[in-house]
């Protein structure tokens, strides 16, 4: 029993030392917990509760503006830096020949196939912003702010069939889209006791600008028709959905695509900040 006692006592003490700057409340009001001050940080993990993102179709795939982790930094007692990243990156490779002929599988020569595709998709996303504090005489520790995402999203496909006689079909997509967003934010942070911890609720509106959404198609292709050997290159662009979101497998010699989006991404988080010094 003495051990967990102790434990208990150091475990506070340890706590308490984390912040020992920080404001205490007014002795008129109701302890609420201590406050942060200047120098001192933070580390805010959300819970998204309800997020309007998803239910953007035109935007194939949109960022979500909300990070599960966000590093916070008290410039003032009534001003913080905050920042968050996003960093992704996938990548899947497939090979293969065509099966041996067989009674069920019976192939001609140029049938007869070697393929191989790969696909990488990468994703970086910045979001740095600030939080503008109210009083801290208050029991709520009520903030808005404002952030600015930046990052861009690309994708990278080769796919080549080779056939046995010698023809082969190459193909290689790039697409690269820079992001541009904005995201404003008010939310509220209640400190536990003497911890340095607290927990909240945080409100988010963003818009977001994806820039060159289009794909580029490099493309070779062999073909052989008896004696004759026939090659081909081309070069084009394409985009999955026009801007009415209808399907589009028209080729382009020159496009411009951009979208937008704005006011649906809306988004309710639970927020618990940790802090240290």
């Amino acid at each position: 029993m003495k051990y967990i006692v102790l434990s208990l006592l150091l475990a506070s003490t340890a706590a308490q030392a984390q912040l020992t700057q920080r404001y205490a409340n007014d002795s008129s009001k109701v302890a609420f917990g201590t406050r942060p001050t200047k120098g001192d940080k933070s580390l805010m993990i959300n819970v998204v509760l309800f997020d309007s993102t998803s239910q953007i179709n035109h935007i194939a795939d949109v960022i979500k503006l909300s990070e599960r982790l966000t590093f916070r930094y008290y410039i003032q007692p009534n001003l913080v830096f905050r920042a968050s990243a996003k960093v992704q990156r996938k990548a899947t490779v497939a090979s293969g020949n065509s099966a041996d002929s067989s009674f069920v599988n019976i192939l001609s020569v140029s049938q007869k196939i070697t393929a191989l595709t790969r696909k990488n998709s990468n994703t970086l996303l910045l979001v740095p912003g600030i939080e503008k504090h109210f009083s801290p005489k208050n029991i709520f520790d009520v903030y808005y702010g404002a952030a600015l995402p930046i990052g861009y999203t690309s994708t990278k496909i080769k796919n080549e069939i080779t056939h046995q006689n010698g023809d082969y079909n190459r193909q290689q997509v790039k697409q690269f889209s820079p992001l541009v967003g904005l995201d404003a934010f008010t939310g509220l942070n209640v400190f536990v006791g003497k911890l340095p911890l607290s927990l909240g609720l945080e409100y988010g509106w963003g818009a977001l600008w994806k820039l060159n959404n289009k794909v580029n198609v490099s493309q070779q292709q062999q073909i052989t028709s008896g004696t004759k050997v026939q090659s081909f290159t081309a070069e084009y662009s394409t985009q999955n959905q026009d801007a009415l979101g209808a399907a589009d497998i028209n080729k382009y010699g020159k496009l411009n695509k951009r979208e937008f989006a704005a006011g649906l991404n809306q988004t309710i988080k639970l927020t618990c900040n940790i802090y240290f010094k």
